[in-house]
C-alpha cells in the first residue's frame, strides 16, 4: 500500500523581520499597498479600509499581534487579500512576499510554547533558511478583535 503524503502549498511573507506563510487556497490576490482610509477608533492592527472590486476590504497589519515591530512601507511592501468572510473583505499587510513553496505537511511542527498570538498559527516549519510561521488566516479574520468588521 502506497502512503500519500499531503502537501501544503504555502505563500511565505515578511512581517515584522520574521518569515510567515498562509494557504495559498485563502489568498485571491496580492497587491501594491492601496489608497485607504483610515478609521478612528479602530484597532492599531486595522490600517484602515479600501475598495477591492465592489468589496470593503480591512487592511490589517498583524506584527503587533505576535509581538513584532511594524516595518515601514517599502517598494517591496505588498498586501495579501484573503478570501472573503461572510460578505468581508480582509487583507494582511506583508513587507515582502518571498515565495510560494511545496511542504511536506509532515514538515508542520507546533508552535512553541507560549508563542504571542498562538490561537491564530497552525504551526512552524524550517527549510533550511530559518523558521516559517504558518498564520491560520481563517481563525485571524474570526479572531474577536476583528468580529466588527465582518
Amino acid at each position: 500500500m502506497v502512503e500519500s503524503i499531503q502537501e501544503l502549498r504555502l505563500v511565505e511573507f515578511g512581517l515584522g523581520g520574521e518569515t510567515f506563510a498562509t494557504d495559498v487556497t485563502e489568498v485571491t490576490d496580492i497587491l501594491f499597498v492601496p489608497q485607504m482610509t483610515p478609521v478612528p477608533g479602530t484597532p492599531g492592527e486595522v490600517m484602515g479600509l479600501f475598495n477591492l472590486r465592489g468589496v470593503v476590504t480591512a487592511l490589517l497589519d498583524c506584527s503587533g499581534l505576535f509581538n513584532l515591530r511594524r516595518q515601514p512601507r517599502s517598494r517591496t511592501t505588498r498586501i495579501l487579500v484573503l478570501e472573503p468572510v461572510a460578505g468581508a473583505g480582509f487583507a494582511l499587510w506583508a513587507d515582502y512576499v518571498a515565495d510560494i513553496a511545496t511542504v511536506d505537511a509532515a514538515m508542520l511542527a507546533p508552535p512553541p510554547e507560549g508563542t504571542p498570538g498562538v490561537e491564530m498559527l497552525r504551526g512552524v516549519y524550517n527549510r533550511g533558511t530559518g523558521p516559517t510561521v504558518v498564520l491560520d488566516a481563517a481563525a485571524l479574520v474570526e479572531a474577536p478583535l476583528f468580529q466588527q468588521y465582518r
